[in-house]
């Protein structure tokens, strides 16, 4: 038997303020190192204002917010229309240009907050390297104790004309943490909280059919290079490394199917990896980190890429009918048919147009729970 769904829409974008109905949008977000973009068809609601670049702008969908950001292009249609982009945070972080010299190490939100953010002109951050999201990422991992946690390192940089996104995620791997920007334009350096939504329902396409599959390595080696400056004190002293560097290995422990077993869907929601210390199994990611120079830096960077490689290993996509309630870091679950897991939203799509209606494509960052 088939289901029926009827959706009203109601969708405006404010720009300076001033409604525009939309005819056509397709706006995506992402958690991911991109810029979050907005394309749309939009028509002024009772005003002849112009929209031009710079303007800044929010999108609305059925009275929820889902995207803050700014006009990159404004093109006026014989029609009255315009076909608008918008562009966000993570546009300044891509363009920006940043110059960074540490002699000593500084603690990473300083960093961020005194250098990297004011020489990318971004206003609007919050940093949260004393995280409370302990027990969602330690769910999601199969840790326990302190693997989970981001940490506000003191750490040295130095960075020429570097393009401000990589130098951020440079800085949230030596911490264990991750960065985005939510709906309103904000960028965030932490560990999200993953608001959880139940279970998807009106499931319209089950594409690239998220799973946990077996992780492209299973084992992460992290090197650093260089000694920390003689002239430190207190916790830099006590962190003092030799001149070989300092080193840290994770090996991704497999609790559940084999990689075998895994390779068939059916057998999916029985795979589950824990991170922990010991004998490397092979393949082994290996990366070097100049600026890596004590043991709870190497840690943390481990840390996180093995996070990553999990993570990675539960992607996929499905796409419902319009949800625009779901946020980028929020978590949802898969009908038990489709395995029943627990996924983080790594990124959300919504499309209004007159064909399709109203559609969220919910794209997967990795299984919170199995």
């Amino acid at each position: 038997m088939t289901d029926f769904v009827s959706q009203e829409v109601d969708c405006t974008i404010l720009i300076e303020g001033l409604p525009y109905l939309v005819t056509d949008m397709n706006v995506k977000t992402t958690q991911y190192n991109e810029a979050d973009m907005c394309q749309a068809t939009v028509v002024p609601d009772g005003h002849q204002f112009q929209p031009n670049a710079g303007n800044d702008a929010a999108v609305t969908i059925n009275d929820d917010l889902v995207y803050t950001g700014y006009v990159r292009e404004a093109n006026n249609n014989a029609d009255g229309s315009y076909d608008v982009k918008l562009l966000d945070a993570i546009h300044l972080l891509q363009s920006g240009r940043v110059n960074i010299s540490t002699d000593t190490q500084i603690p990473a939100s300083d960093l961020l907050r005194n250098h990297l953010f004011p020489q990318c002109n971004v206003e609007n951050f919050e940093i949260d390297l004393a995280s409370k999201a302990e027990s969602h990422l330690a769910s999601k991992l199969g840790l326990s104790g302190s693997y989970g946690l981001p940490v506000d390192n003191d750490i040295v940089l130095d960075r020429t004309e570097a393009p401000g996104n990589k130098v951020l995620d440079d800085v949230a791997t030596m911490c264990n943490a991750v960065w985005w920007v939510d709906i309103e334009g904000t960028i965030h350096v932490g560990q999200p909280e993953y608001r959880y939504h139940g279970e998807l329902t009106y499931i319209l396409e089950n594409g690239n059919t998220p799973g946990k599959l077996t992780p492209a390595y299973q084992s992460v080696v992290v090197r650093g290079d260089g000694v920390v400056s003689a002239g430190g004190k207190g916790w830099q002293t006590r962190n003092l490394i030799s001149k070989e560097g300092v080193k840290s290995t994770r090996t991704l422990k497999n609790l559940g199917a084999t990689q075998e077993e895994a390779k068939e869907i059916s057998q999916r929601d029985k795979v589950e990896y824990a991170v922990e210390e010991g004998t490397l199994t092979p393949p082994t990611f290996t990366v070097t980190i100049p600026e890596l120079k004590t043991q709870s830096q190497a840690d943390a960077a481990a840390n996180r890429l093995a996070s990553k490689l999990i993570e990675q290993a539960g992607k996929g996509h499905v796409k419902v009918c319009g949800r625009s309630d779901i946020q980028v870091c929020d978590s949802f679950k898969m009908p038990d048919e489709l395995g029943g897991a627990i996924y983080q939203v790594s990124g959300i799509e919504h499309i209004v147009n007159s064909s399709d209606g109203f559609v969220s494509k919910i794209y997967c960052g990795g299984v919170l729970q199995p």
